[in-house]
């Protein structure tokens, strides 16, 4: 079977980015599916994860301008519509050149709006890497001005009537399942592969905990620095290693720079194979408050490493059984999260144990198992 995936670049170094590596490297390899990536702002970057040879690359180079997207209301709405119809036009060529038994967006680019339109004979699949709190907050507006109020609300019932004309929306989680449901009758539930694999155990007396994740707003960094600044007296000798790449980089470190942190807490570029850090540390944090998944939790416990993070919406509930294999912190409680950080570092014993545990949950997310659901899928479609 054919499969077009679109997604607008491949060079960063983010979850979905690396996902969609990880399982159509699968689907060549281990399933036999011809794969195709369509992307639109690759421009000559180099892909940052290893794409297996026989997966095809198709690079448009095409993006709406920065200048009338800095214009007014109806000129960017006016720009916006002319970049889709010359998307649309190149989609439609390669599925007219290249036939596909399915075309699957990534919701990240504008392909989404115009894929259910195509009548390519192809199946429409929306795979969903955010949790529906990203979209209500995206949507929300509680400001006073009515058109603005208007244009918000209009925007979301689009988005909700995009959705419903899918053949399959894929979502992550079941708690995303749920909610998405109230809405949409075409879901299917499939959690993300993790393709690491690892042939060793962490040391768990290396005195370094490790965060990986995008420089962003919802990874909660700000939390986890300020967290942090509670560590060095008690635990002086400990560090901090954070992982990745993104816009609030410069501002997480300024932080770190004005609670005098800069000696514990290590900023670095993202890395692959991003396994190698982990088993090169003891403990696993996580600060975000909203997750699609939570994919690097997964990565981490892969390694047998003993997690802590937040039960944000919506993944880490499912791949987290509190003080079985990691803790996790309700209500976004600062202080419980410090006192089970505190535990962690100063029981190797207690990282042992809960890593080992970490290591059997994250065997229920390994790509075989994973794949599998998104063969049936496919199958099941056809």
């Amino acid at each position: 079977m054919k499969i077009l995936y679109c997604i607008p670049w491949l060079y960063n170094a983010g979850g979905m980015e690396r996902t969609l590596t990880t399982k159509v490297n699968y689907l060549v390899a281990n399933l036999g599916y011809e794969v195709t990536i369509v992307t639109t702002e690759q421009f000559g970057r180099p892909v940052f994860f290893e794409l297996d040879k026989h997966v095809k690359l198709i690079h448009l180079d095409i993006k709406m301008d920065d200048n009338k997207l800095a214009s007014s209301f109806l000129q960017r709405q006016i720009h916006q519509k002319q970049f889709e119809a010359k998307y649309k036009k190149l989609i439609e060529g390669i599925l007219k050149e290249q036939p596909q038994d399915f075309v699957i967006s990534m919701m990240k680019g504008a392909e989404f709006d115009f894929l259910p339109s195509l009548n390519d004979g192809s199946f429409k699949i929306a795979e969903c890497h955010y949790a529906t709190q990203f979209y209500d907050s995206f949507y929300e507006y509680n400001g006073a001005n009515f058109l603005k109020s208007y244009w918000r609300k209009y925007q979301r019932k689009k988005f909700e009537n995009v959705l419903s004309h899918y053949d399959k929306v894929v979502v992550l989680t079941k708690a995303d399942e749920n909610n998405w449901a109230n809405f949409l009758n075409n879901l299917s539930q499939i959690y993300n592969p993790v393709a690491i694999e690892v042939n060793k155990l962490p040391k768990y007396d290396t005195p370094s905990v490790i965060a990986v994740g995008r420089f962003s707003t919802e990874k909660g960094y700000e939390d986890l620095v300020t967290i942090w600044s509670e560590i060095p007296k008690d635990f002086p000798e400990w560090t901090l290693n954070i992982y990745g790449s993104g816009p609030e980089k410069n501002k997480i470190e300024q932080l770190i720079n004005s609670l005098n942190l800069s000696s514990s807490i290590k900023l670095h570029e993202a890395y692959t194979p991003i396994a190698e850090k982990l088993l090169a540390s003891s403990v696993f944090a996580m600060t975000s408050n909203k997750e699609g998944m939570g994919l690097a939790l997964v990565e981490a416990m892969t390694c047998s490493l003993p997690v802590i993070a937040f039960d944000c919406p919506n993944g880490p509930k499912e791949i987290i059984d509190d003080n079985r294999n990691g803790f996790l912190v309700a209500d976004f409680d600062k202080n419980k999260y410090i006192q089970g950080l505190k535990e962690l570092l100063k029981d190797e014993s207690l990282r042992q144990r809960l890593g080992a545990n970490a290591q059997q949950k994250a065997m229920s997310f390994t790509n075989t198992v994973i794949m599998q659901n998104w063969d049936k899928l496919f199958k099941s479609l056809k």
